[in-house]
């Protein structure tokens, strides 16, 4: 067996050996055993949901609405107006459809954390807003379009590569 070419020093005091290193090990995972067969782990859980007063578990909330298998015939805005250019609306119609059933994504930035360094959107923590690219017929790049998408559901879109924002209502 090969050495290490010169001794390591010693301390003064070495400390003592445990005499039992594994005792520790084993009954902490009796103790997890214990606690999952009586329930406790799933109360603990943070995918346990609440129980209504009628001992019924809420039906599972999304953030993101599922969107409809045919795209529809325009988006409307908060603002008012409307994108009703079908190039636009099928776009982003594939691309709700690519966030909800989640990655992969076609394009490594998809789904990364949006900074708004423009400050064109309202000020959230970091992390609040996700971007997601909309497809551009005929470019050869990523194109402009973008979605950005809040924690809360808002989903904001941009032609123009973050210059202006239109917040979707999306149905």
């Amino acid at each position: 067996m090969a050495r290490f070419p010169f001794p390591f020093p010693r301390s003064p005091n070495p400390r003592p050996r445990r005499r039992y290193p594994r005792r520790v090990g084993i009954v902490g995972a009796i103790a997890l055993l214990i606690a999952a067969l009586a329930g406790g782990i799933g109360q603990c859980s943070p995918a346990a949901q609440p129980q209504t007063a009628g001992g019924q578990r809420p039906a599972p909330t999304s953030q993101q609405p599922a969107p409809s298998a045919q795209p529809p015939a325009q988006y409307a805005t908060v603002e008012g107006g409307a994108i009703s250019d079908r190039e636009q609306v099928v776009g982003i119609w594939d691309t709700l459809r690519r966030i909800a059933k989640g990655p992969p994504y076609p394009y490594k930035q998809d789904g990364v954390s949006f900074s708004n360094r423009e400050k064109r959107l309202p000020q959230r923590e970091r992390g609040w807003y996700h971007e997601y690219t909309v497809e551009t017929p005929g470019s050869d790049d990523r194109g402009a379009r973008r979605l950005v998408v809040g924690k809360d559901g808002d989903i904001w879109y941009t032609a123009d590569h973050y210059r202006s924002f239109v917040r979707l209502i999306v149905p």
